[in-house]
């Protein structure tokens, strides 16, 4: 396990250095208990889905049986809630389906929009 959990804090480390202000993850993972995250906002989208916001991070967890799929949006200010939650819940599975780095696996289409506004698309274009 300990082998695991270095190779994906190395992944993690590497995705943050190559990427630029917005950071998304999807995870399918097998659970054995119920995935709580205290100290986050929960909204509630429907009755397997549940959504959790704090400091720059949204988290959409959607689960079914043992199986629970989540997605996670990060702006660089929640980077550090963002790899934390990352590596708790590889800790916490039993099982790791998938991990994606650079996706969502969600049909929540305004979930980026949160993190960048209109006004600031057209700000970076103009300046282009």
């Amino acid at each position: 396990m300990n082998e695991l959990l270095s190779v994906v804090d190395i992944i993690l480390r590497n995705y943050i250095k190559s990427s630029f202000m917005i950071y998304t993850a999807y995870l399918r993972l097998m659970v054995n208990s119920s995935i709580k995250f205290p100290g986050y906002r929960e909204y509630v989208r429907g009755g397997r889905i549940r959504i959790y916001g704090k400091d720059g991070l949204i988290i959409v967890k959607e689960s079914a049986g043992d199986e629970v799929r989540l997605s996670l949006v990060s702006t660089i200010e929640g980077i550090n809630n963002f790899t934390n939650v990352i590596m708790s819940l590889i800790r916490s599975s039993s099982i790791i389906n998938d991990i994606k780095l650079g996706r969502i696996g969600h049909s929540i289409k305004l979930l980026l929009d949160v993190f960048i506004p209109n006004n600031l698309l057209t700000t970076v274009n103009k300046g282009a």
